[in-house]
């Protein structure tokens, strides 16, 4: 009875002691993760996560987590209270996890044990997520103001942590104006990846990349943003552009802020080769002249992603505007998923169709008379309708559309003008302000990227090497009406467009 009465004795003793420790000291508490937070993975299938916190500084103590499935509350394989490489100090600790599964959500807790008590537990952090943080921001085209009504349904492995929020679920309106790129962006990455994604946006309408460059308002904010997302991206897509269009001196400098902004953000995230996914904008309608600005910044943004090879440029001229300046919701569910296409080619290393690309163009006889275009990334082959206008030539500072145009072979178009161009004259694809207009497309409809002003070679006569097999006769195209000709300004420019 002695020996039993002692051991009880022993016990109670010790239920005291940590009784008294439950007491005395506080929960141990978790700094940087949150409800609906998701890590960024650190290796194809899992991430090692720094965390940090408040507990109580007591020699010999560490901390412990516990991973769990949040809709079936069983424990995540080899995070049943494991121990976290943990130093303790001054009532705080710091401490990494080791190889968290890509997926969930997940619930997470903590524990801190002194000498095999546990003195207490954290809260249930809850709905996590381990993926990939994309980065996405802009003017209002990334903002987007699209139907809410016609928006795509929330799914669990999407979540967004915003300027003036915490992280949350994804739910459409991502700005909190409309419906925009940046949600079906991330619903297409999952769809095609089974990897969770966090959106990690900052959007302002009528913004310039004046308002982006570094200690400016727009990276201030954006930039704030990540920090509290955790500070790495996987990529970033980016829709911005339109604000710089409309004065040729503005459209003129867009290039090289653009490129001095990129690399700033790389520097700010610590990833020289981040990923870049541009649109190039599409048009604007509302009356004025904006042709020669929207041009200029179309073409510089074509020679980003020419130059950067970590970045990629994406089409948008084709599609329909709900108003001037802005799409409908339709339209940014596209934008979104050409986004992904970006995305799921140059970092996940997927092959899918991003639209066919201007590689060169070269005269087929000494007239100058008949341009002969070859392009890149076409899937099929190229195809077009009705209208001219997708097609110009530059000739003594005037527009000029070709009478009548045919697809040769897959990937080439042939192009007759009625009058000899002189030797200096470019070609371009992408005038005017109706996207309809920009017609010319491969057999996915993703259209031909527009360029601008690009030399025409001079290769003789080489019309013997046109096999007439390989003309597209269904695919011919004639002007009925007269060739369409347009006065354009011509400024000075460092990037060789004009």
């Amino acid at each position: 009875m002695s020996c039993c009465l002692k051991t009880m004795q022993c016990r109670t003793a010790m239920l005291f002691f940590a009784w008294c420790l439950q007491s005395v000291f506080s929960a141990v508490s978790v700094n940087n993760l949150t409800d609906f937070q998701v890590l960024q993975r650190t290796t194809p299938v899992a991430a090692d996560f720094p965390m940090n916190g408040a507990c109580n500084a007591i020699v010999g103590s560490h901390i412990q987590l516990r991973v769990s499935y949040q809709l079936t509350g069983f424990t995540v394989p080899g995070f049943n209270w494991v121990t976290v490489d943990t130093a303790i100090s001054s009532k705080a600790w710091k401490g990494i996890a080791r190889g968290l599964p890509v997926g969930g959500e997940y619930a997470f807790q903590f524990r801190q044990v002194i000498n095999k008590f546990i003195v207490e537990y954290s809260a249930i952090i809850s709905h996590v997520l381990v993926g990939d943080l994309w980065g996405a921001a802009g003017q209002s085209n990334m903002q987007g103001c699209g139907k809410l009504e016609l928006g795509e349904s929330p799914i669990d492995q999407v979540h967004v942590i915003r300027l003036d929020k915490g992280w949350e679920k994804a739910v459409e309106p991502i700005s909190g104006w409309g419906c925009g790129p940046a949600f079906p962006f991330a619903l297409t990455i999952y769809a095609s990846t089974k990897i969770p994604v966090g959106i990690v946006y900052y959007g302002r309408g009528a913004t310039s990349m004046d308002f982006w460059q570094k200690d400016s308002l727009g990276f201030l904010n954006w930039t704030s943003v990540i920090t509290k997302a955790g500070g790495g991206l996987k990529g970033v897509i980016w829709y911005q552009g339109e604000s710089n269009s409309s004065e040729v001196d503005k459209a003129l400098r867009y290039k090289s802020m653009t490129k001095t902004f990129m690399a700033d953000m790389r520097s700010y995230v610590k990833n020289d080769s981040l990923p870049w996914i541009l649109a190039q904008i599409a048009t604007a309608y509302d009356g004025n002249n904006y042709d020669t600005g929207f041009m200029i910044v179309r073409e510089a943004q074509r020679e980003i992603g020419l130059e950067d090879r970590f970045s990629e440029v994406i089409t948008t001229i084709d599609l329909k505007r709900g108003d001037p300046y802005h799409f409908d919701t339709p339209q940014y569910q596209e934008i979104g998923r050409r986004f992904a296409a970006g995305a799921l080619t140059k970092v996940y290393g997927m092959k899918l169709p991003k639209g066919p690309r201007f590689v060169n163009a070269f005269f087929l006889d000494g007239n100058r008379t008949t341009v002969f275009i070859t392009c890149k990334d076409v899937s099929g082959r190229l195809v077009f309708n009705s209208g001219m206008n997708w097609l110009f030539a530059l000739k003594n500072n005037v527009i000029e559309s070709p009478s009548s145009c045919v697809v040769y072979g897959k990937a080439s178009i042939i192009a007759h003008f009625n009058d000899s161009l002189p030797l200096d004259a470019l070609v371009g694809f992408g005038y005017g302000q109706n996207p309809i207009s920009c017609n010319l497309s491969d057999s996915t409809g993703i259209p031909l990227q527009p360029f601008y002003n690009q030399k025409i070679a001079l290769q003789g006569d080489t019309s013997q090497t046109i096999k007439p097999e390989e003309m597209n006769q269904s695919n011919i195209i004639r002007r009925t009406a007269p060739t369409t000709t347009k006065q354009v300004r011509i400024s000075a420019n460092p990037f060789g467009l004009y």
